[in-house]
C-alpha cells in the first residue's frame, strides 16, 4: 500500500469520525443546555425553559449575557461548529485529492459545502439546522462509501501487471 493511499483511508476514517461527532454535538446541545438549566433552577431558582428554547439559545437566536455561566458554555459549545467545518473540509480535501472515485469525491465536496453553508446560515434561517443534520449524515455515508471504493481500487491495483 502506498503512503498516499494510506492517507486517503485515514482521511475518510477521520471524516466519518468527525461527522459522527458533529451530528452527536448538534443533537446533544439542546439536551445538555436543558439539563444544565434544569440543574441551575433546582439549586439557584433559575427559570427552566424547554429544549426548543435551549436549541434557539445554542444557535444564537437569543441574546447571550456574558455574566451567565450557561451563556458562556453556549459560546464555547457553538465554537465547535466552526471547528467541525474546518475539520470536515480538511478531511474531504485529503480523502479526495488523489481519489479514483471521482463521483464520490464530487459528492463529498458538495455535501461538505452544504454542511458548511448550513452551519453558517442556521442563525438566520433555523431550517438550516436540519439541513446541517442531513449533510452531516450524508458526509458519514459518503466517507464510508469512498473508503470502500478506495480499498477496492487498491485491491484491483495490486492484481494488475504492472501495478498502478
Amino acid at each position: 500500500m502506498k503512503f498516499k493511499d494510506l492517507g486517503k483511508i485515514k482521511a475518510d476514517v477521520a471524516g466519518m469520525f468527525a461527522s459522527t461527532l458533529c451530528l452527536l454535538h448538534c443533537l446533544a446541545a439542546p439536551l445538555f443546555l436543558a439539563l444544565q438549566t434544569g440543574l441551575q433552577s433546582a439549586y439557584h431558582g433559575v427559570e427552566f425553559f424547554s429544549t426548543a428554547e435551549a436549541h434557539s439559545h445554542v444557535h444564537g437566536q437569543q441574546e447571550l449575557h456574558h455574566h451567565d455561566t450557561a451563556s458562556t458554555w453556549l459560546v464555547h459549545w457553538h465554537m465547535l461548529d466552526y471547528a467541525f467545518i474546518v475539520f470536515a473540509l480538511i478531511a474531504i480535501y485529503f480523502a479526495t485529492r488523489h481519489s479514483q472515485a471521482k463521483r464520490l469525491s464530487t459528492l463529498l465536496w458538495m455535501m461538505g459545502l452544504l454542511f458548511s453553508a448550513a452551519l453558517l446560515l442556521e442563525h438566520q434561517i433555523p431550517a438550516f439546522t436540519y439541513v446541517g443534520y442531513f449533510a452531516s449524515l450524508m458526509l458519514i455515508i459518503l466517507h464510508l462509501l469512498h473508503w470502500q471504493a478506495e480499498k477496492k481500487a487498491q485491491q484491483v491495483c495490486k492484481v494488475q501487471t504492472p501495478p498502478c
